[in-house]
């Protein structure tokens, strides 16, 4: 699949079929991350929470749901969740680091015919609440900037999103 075709076919996906992420290409996605332009190239300000394991998202998902924020599963069922977490520096460059991370992250998933999402709100969540990030096991001083959920959408073969595009100026 050509890059600018993952960029038409990528949308948020929010139902998933139970069949895991390949650890080849989890290793593909990982690598998708790394690429990621980073600001000032401070790689080593971010850590990448790999959670693959149905156990742990089940219970996680439950204690976030019984803050009752959230009234849906915050991870979709997905099969695996992928936290960006880091100390926080800059909000706003934190923010541009998390999401071209993420981004990255989404384009490799959508070219493997992987689904994804962006989950923006989960980490105002967790970080409100002291419980959930120990129950992240965090390094001292690491916050979650934001997470993925990735897996095999229960849909196949969705048609490209129709956008409405941007307000462009060339001058």
């Amino acid at each position: 699949m050509q890059l600018s075709d993952a960029i038409k076919r990528r949308q948020s996906i929010r139902e998933f079929d139970k069949e895991k992420v390949s650890d080849e290409n989890l290793k593909l996605i990982l690598e998708a991350a790394y690429h990621a332009p980073i600001g000032r190239a401070a790689y080593s300000r971010y850590e990448l929470l790999v959670i693959k394991d149905e156990a742990i998202i089940e219970d996680l998902a439950k204690k976030i749901m019984r803050i009752g924020i959230l009234l849906k599963h915050p991870f979709f069922h997905a099969p695996l969740v992928i936290f960006v977490t880091g100390k926080a520096n800059r909000e706003r460059l934190d923010g541009c680091d998390t999401g071209c991370l993420i981004q990255n992250m989404m384009l490799a998933a959508t070219e493997l015919g992987l689904g994804s999402c962006f989950l923006y709100t989960i980490s105002e969540i967790i970080n409100g609440h002291p419980k959930l990030l120990n129950a992240l096991g965090l390094p001292e001083g690491n916050t979650v900037m934001s997470a993925v959920v990735i897996g095999h959408p229960l849909q196949k073969d969705l048609p490209n999103k129709d956008r409405p595009g941007i307000k462009t100026t060339i001058m």
